[in-house]
């Protein structure tokens, strides 16, 4: 479980729901990914976990919606449609 207070907000990975992870980039043994989640409340966030010596173990950004989906094409098996997670289909190209 991650959870941090920014801005007077909390965000919880135990409350909100994970829509997926991005591919993990392995490296000299080491790994990278990131979460992307939905609170209850509609806000974005992702966590970042990294296994690289020296790096952060885990820390969360706030994202605004474009950001959330440019993080969720990157998403190789999303738990969520994109409706489900933005509200509409996507745009056609």
């Amino acid at each position: 479980m991650t959870k941090r207070i920014i801005d007077g907000k909390l965000y919880n990975t135990e409350s909100a729901v994970l829509i997926g992870t991005t591919k993990r980039h392995e490296r000299n043994w080491s790994t990278r990914w990131r979460e992307l989640y939905k609170t209850k409340k509609g806000a974005f966030f992702s966590v970042h976990y990294s296994q690289w010596q020296g790096e952060a173990d885990d820390y969360i950004t706030v994202l605004d919606e474009s950001e959330a989906k440019e993080l969720y094409e990157g998403i190789d098996k999303p738990k969520e449609t994109w409706r489900d997670t933005f509200g509409s289909e996507p745009e056609e190209a």
